[in-house]
């Protein structure tokens, strides 16, 4: 799935919404693969930008560790709510977090674990 943004916003917390699954990643990132790769097994649907293809600025770099506490990618959001990187995001799936968030916000998703 190719991303439908083709620029980035000012203020990047607008790319962020109730009821909907977002991504910031970064190019020949495994990690941010892996992610997608994880939510397409959930059958999540989910928007992302690559970031660094778009020429994320240092303002918007600052943001986005104000949103999430960490400079690293991917950074995933569920609704407004930050997941945090790929390892977050399993470890919130295999304790149950992850679908009691997706529930919440009524996204749709299968049980993997």
């Amino acid at each position: 799935m190719e991303s439908s943004i083709s620029a980035l916003p000012a203020d990047l917390s607008t790319l962020l919404a109730p009821g909907k699954v977002f991504i910031f990643t970064k190019t020949n990132c495994p990690y941010c693969t892996l992610a997608k790769e994880y939510l397409d097994e959930k059958e999540v649907a989910y928007e992302y930008v690559v970031c660094d293809t778009l020429g994320i600025t240092d303002d918007q770099k600052e943001q986005l560790f104000k949103l999430t506490g960490a400079k690293t990618y991917p950074r995933i959001f569920v609704g407004t709510k930050s997941v945090g990187g790929f390892d977050n995001l399993r470890d919130l799936d295999e304790k149950g977090t992850l679908d009691e968030w997706l529930a919440e916000q009524k996204i749709h998703f299968i049980k993997t674990t």
